[in-house]
């Protein structure tokens, strides 16, 4: 049927131009005394139709295109692994969820009031008894097992105590008494292995858990370039610095619904909206005054930090690392004290300083990391950074900062050494809130229980069916180096009710 009507329409198009044509060439109308012309035309018109007709009825007609009918999600375990899970807990049992439909529970908007932020002790406290703290070993059990990942021991992060959050955080979900352990591996080709571990306790008898030999470095193979100051592995810490912490809870600004997405997740709000909370949190002001070059360096060298400064071997290793990394040819500062020089004197000025900052660290390394150095050996240390301080300017602020923090956390006699008024310069570094000539300045918190940021818009499902149960992000203080990166620990209300932590899943995200 289809092919006669194209040929009719054929017929007829074909016909009306011809005469149009003729008419406009003749410069006359076809008429009926024209009847040779109108007959030869309508000859060519009904080939035309007929070729048309001919050509289309060849065609083989096209198979009718299939209209896909919606069907009920597919809920496979591969299909909701892909899905929901970025990274299940290593060793746990697995988690096979159908998807759960886009609407946040009660629990979950409940979320948006208020948020558990975790207010660093300085200086650090050094005690037993602490039972939240970033770092160091577990404090738990005798019967405690150390969670592992491809049978290799992964690292303890942080552990926090239940009983020491405000009853205004539990919300009816967090448990009431015993710890909650974070262990995750840093080696950044496996961020995806971790485990949360939950000890009820009673914690009467609890002691450090001896870490097992298997235990790998901080940061695995990449942990000398992380540390920065290390030059071999045999220099890198196994376990991160233990730093305590209180569990203070914040109250957050009413969250306002978007009218056009009445559903969409509570997040994180601007930092200025919750900063004057921070500042409630953090207790008295911290001001921030870090290191700098202009208090140190001075026309004839440097000016000590304090008196006796190397305070330990740690801050000679820490310093002679920074030396090391800086002498690299790529790390070498533009300075009159090099460019003056020919290239051969030049390389014999860069190779004694490099000999002779690798025997202060060969040294330094043979002796018990946080000793006192000596009076002599001290100055001595100080004077060899004082006449190289072309060079040395560059490093003496960071190697300052990390050797203080090391100090403070290495326990009370290695403390002792750290004057108050030279602690006071990395206060501002585990700080939720501190001020500087710069203005106030208040962190987005590590934190529990608490809404979540939403880095590249990825978590944006998951954050409407499932409680932010921990987010942790990068703290040189603490030496959490994630780079730009956030890890959010996520759990569904139902699954923290019945304390089923092996359920938890895990995300990370970068700005």
């Amino acid at each position: 049927m289809k092919a006669i009507l194209n040929a009719i329409g054929t017929f007829i198009v074909v016909l009306y131009a011809i005469v149009a044509g003729t008419a406009v060439f003749t410069d006359d109308r076809v008429s009926p005394s024209q009847p040779g012309l109108m007959a030869i035309a309508l000859l060519i018109a009904a080939a035309a139709a007929g070729t048309h007709w001919w050509i289309w009825g060849r065609i083989p007609s096209p198979a009718p295109i299939p209209i896909p009918v919606p069907t009920a999600p597919e809920t496979s375990p591969a299909f909701t692994d892909r899905l929901t899970r970025v990274a299940t807990p290593t060793g746990g049992t697995p988690v096979h969820r159908p998807p759960q439909r886009l609407t946040a529970t009660k629990e979950i908007r409940a979320g948006g009031r208020n948020a558990i932020v975790f207010r660093q002790h300085f200086p650090p406290h050094t005690g037993a008894g602490a039972l939240s703290f970033f770092g160091g070993v577990p404090l738990a059990s005798k019967h405690f097992s150390w969670p592992q990942a491809s049978s290799k021991p992964l690292t303890f992060l942080m552990q926090i105590d239940c009983a020491a959050i405000p009853a205004t955080g539990h919300r009816n979900l967090l448990p009431h008494s015993g710890v909650l352990y974070v262990f995750l591996d840093l080696a950044w080709e496996h961020h995806d292995h971790f485990r949360i571990v939950y000890e009820p306790g009673p914690t009467t008898g609890w002691a450090p858990v001896i870490p097992p030999p298997a235990l790998d470095l901080a940061y695995g193979k990449h942990a000398p370039y992380v540390w920065e100051w290390t030059q071999s592995a045999g220099e890198c810490p196994q376990t991160l610095p233990r730093w305590p912490f209180e569990p203070v809870v914040i109250d957050l600004p009413p969250h306002v619904p978007d009218p056009e997405a009445p559903d969409a997740p509570i997040l994180w709000p601007d930092d200025k909206a919750v900063a004057d909370e921070l500042r409630r949190a953090q207790g008295d002001d911290v001001l921030s005054e870090p290191f700098s070059v202009k208090d140190l360096v001075v026309t004839s060298g440097l000016n000590r930090p304090f008196a006796n400064y190397p305070q330990d071997w740690r801050a000679v290793q820490i310093a002679c690392g920074l030396i090391l990394e800086r002498l690299k040819p790529h790390r070498l500062p533009s300075t009159a004290a090099l460019r003056d020089l020919s290239q051969a004197e030049r390389d014999t000025k860069i190779e004694s300083l490099r000999e002779a900052t690798q025997a202060w660290r060969n040294y330094a390394e043979g002796q018990s990391p946080f000793w006192a150095v000596p009076g002599d050996p001290a100055a001595a240390f100080f004077a060899f950074l004082s006449e190289h301080s072309w060079l040395t300017y560059a490093i003496i602020t960071q190697a300052l900062t990390l050797s203080v923090e090391a100090s403070l956390t290495a326990g009370p006699e290695a403390a002792a050494r750290i004057p108050p008024e030279t602690a006071r310069r990395v206060h501002g570094r585990h700080a939720l809130a501190s001020t500087s000539t710069y203005g106030f300045h208040a962190v987005t918190p590590d934190r529990i229980l608490a809404p979540p940021c939403d880095v590249q818009g990825n978590q944006y499902a998951r954050a409407q069916t499932h409680l932010l149960l921990l987010e942790l992000s990068s703290n040189d203080g603490i030496a959490h180096f994630f780079g730009e990166g956030v890890y959010q620990f996520w759990i569904t209300p139902e699954d923290l009710k019945a304390r089923r932590f092996d359920r938890v899943e895990l995300t990370a995200d970068a700005y």
